[in-house]
């Protein structure tokens, strides 16, 4: 082999060497990169899986307390008969002596539309502390929502499909659930009760006062009966279940379930 040949070819091995090298290094990066990518992920995942949780918590409890108890179990009257109280539309819950209430089914529909209108306003203002971090968010026809009115405490599913991006990397995220400490189940039926006992009292009166013991109390919920006539002839009440277990930190606030009666003899109080 002449002299020249071996040069060529040990130029050649040298670049391979170094091609190769160069190669290896390159490959060294991107996996190195992509930990950087996934760690940076993870962490904000975590991040905003604990925020998206105290939205849905916040916004489950606003929807209930503002909007469902205080418009007996309605999210919207849609034209249905109220009387206004206090500011607010109270749907009236009979017709005659007929039984014209919703059912706890309704209350956790309109619970879960609730949530799936007003989340995104929540969930949409966390702020990454990586500002490479992309967030995707759902569309609202993509967002569902699941409410259980159960005997003790509400659960809430919430399906909020969202893609982490960093760089190369990404990362899927979604479901969510929390559970309220609010027996608002506990505290519909009994409003359903306290209808039910008025019209069979009728044509006599109901007095709530009388029938305090019967209800299932235990010192944490009151009663109340507003009177809101206009004329002999149109008798309108609003009855009001207030339950402070919900708020035991705060005893001047309750959770607020009301609804009226029309024309229906009524009086009194429990609390």
């Amino acid at each position: 082999m002449q002299k020249g040949q071996v040069s060529l070819y040990f130029a050649l091995g040298i670049t391979l060497i170094a091609l190769l090298g160069a190669y290896l290094i390159f490959l060294v990066n991107i996996h190195e990169t992509n930990n950087v990518d996934l760690i940076a992920i993870d962490l904000e995942f975590q991040r905003v899986s604990e925020y998206a949780e105290s939205c849905l918590k916040n916004t489950a409890y606003e929807g209930l307390s503002k909007k469902i108890a205080l418009q007996g179990g309605y999210l919207s009257l849609d034209g249905k008969p109220s009387a206004i109280f206090q500011g607010y539309s109270v749907p009236i819950w009979n017709e005659g002596i007929l039984d014209k209430s919703p059912n706890i089914n309704d209350a956790e529909k309109g619970l879960s539309q609730y949530i799936i209108e007003n989340i995104s306003g929540c969930i949409q203002s966390f702020k990454p502390k990586n500002e490479g971090i992309i967030i995707t968010y759902p569309d609202i026809t993509e967002i569902s929502v699941n409410t259980s009115f159960d005997d003790q405490d509400t659960k809430i599913a919430l399906i909020y499909p969202m893609i982490l991006t960093f760089g190369a990397s990404e990362k899927k995220l979604g479901i969510f659930s929390i559970k309220l400490s609010v027996k608002f189940k506990k505290d519909f039926e009994l409003a359903k009760r306290i209808l039910k006992e008025i019209i069979q009292a009728q044509p006599g009166f109901y007095d709530i006062r009388a029938n305090c013991i019967n209800y299932p109390t235990k010192g944490y919920i009151h009663i109340y009966g507003f009177d809101l006539s206009m004329a002999i002839d149109d008798k309108i009440n609003v009855i009001g279940v207030y339950d402070y277990e919900p708020t035991l930190k705060d005893q001047t606030k309750a959770l607020r379930l009301l609804f009226a009666i029309q024309n229906l003899n009524q009086l009194g109080y429990c609390g």
